[in-house]
C-alpha cells in the first residue's frame, strides 16, 4: 500500500472518535455518517466473536493484542484470569489514553501498551494473539510480520473479507466519502482466506481456520481455534 499519508498522524486522529462510534451507545456529536457506518460495519458483532473467542481460553496464559487502539478488551482479558495483556498500536495517543486509563484502574502491574509499527516489533512470547481490523490496514508485508510474531502462538485476527457483499460495497462508499478522497492509497483493503493463508505459509506450520458470521457482514477471522463458537 503506497501512501504518503503518515499512519500515526491518521491514527492519532481517528481512533479513539472511532471506538466511541462503533463500540458505545449512540452519542450526542456523532455524525449522521458515522452512525450509517456503525449499522453496516459489523463490527460490533465482531467484538461479540472475539470475545466468545477469546475470554474462554485466557486463563493463566499471556496474550498480546496487535492494533489495539486503546485496548478496549484489556480489562476483560485480566477479569477472565489473563496473566497478563500487552497492547501495541502506532497511535501515540490511543497508547497514551489506554496506558492513563489502565494505571487508574490499579492495573497496570498486569497490562502494559507499546508505540510500536508491527513490521518492527521483535519476536512476541505469547500465549494468545489477537488483532481486531489491524490486517485491513497493513501491507501483504506487514501481514507477513503479524504472522510471524503469532507463529508460535495461538491467534485470531480478524479481517474484512473480499465478496460481492453489498455490505461490502457499502463500506467503500463510506471510505470514500468520509476519508478516502483524500487518503489515496491509505483505506482498508478486502483480503481473501487464500491470500491469508499464502501470507501465513512461511511462518505458519498449522490448519488456519475461518470463521465468519452474517452479523460480521463482511467481516471474518482467521484462526488456528477451532470455529464451533456459539
Amino acid at each position: 500500500m503506497n501512501t504518503s499519508i503518515d499512519p500515526r498522524d491518521f491514527w492519532n486522529r481517528k481512533i479513539l472518535t472511532w471506538e466511541k462510534d462503533r463500540y458505545e451507545p449512540a452519542r450526542a456529536g456523532s455524525s449522521v455518517l458515522e452512525a450509517w457506518a456503525k449499522r453496516f460495519s459489523g463490527l460490533p458483532a465482531r467484538m461479540a466473536n472475539a470475545r466468545k473467542f477469546l475470554l474462554p481460553r485466557v486463563a493463566g496464559r499471556d496474550v498480546v493484542e496487535l492494533g489495539c487502539g486503546s485496548g478496549l478488551l484489556a480489562e476483560e482479558m485480566i477479569d477472565a484470569g489473563a496473566k497478563s495483556y500487552r497492547g501495541f498500536d502506532v497511535s501515540d495517543g490511543a497508547v497514551a489514553a489506554a496506558t492513563a486509563r489502565v494505571t487508574a484502574s490499579g492495573l497496570a502491574d498486569r497490562i502494559s501498551f507499546t508505540v510500536g509499527d508491527v513490521s518492527k516489533l521483535p519476536a512476541l512470547k505469547a500465549d494468545i494473539v489477537y488483532s481486531l481490523g489491524t490486517l485491513d490496514w497493513l501491507t501483504p508485508e506487514q501481514i507477513q510480520a503479524v504472522f510471524r510474531l503469532s507463529a508460535q502462538s495461538e491467534f485470531l485476527h480478524s479481517f474484512s473479507e473480499r465478496s460481492a457483499s453489498p455490505w461490502r460495497y457499502a463500506h467503500a462508499l463510506y471510505v470514500y466519502v468520509s476519508y478516502g478522497h483524500s487518503t489515496g492509497a491509505y483505506v482498508p483493503q478486502y483480503h481473501s482466506m487464500a491470500q491469508l493463508q499464502g501470507w501465513a505459509k512461511p511462518f505458519v506450520n498449522r490448519p488456519l481456520n475461518v470463521f465468519r458470521d452474517p452479523a460480521m457482514r463482511f467481516g471474518a477471522f482467521v484462526t488456528t481455534f477451532p470455529t464451533n463458537v456459539r
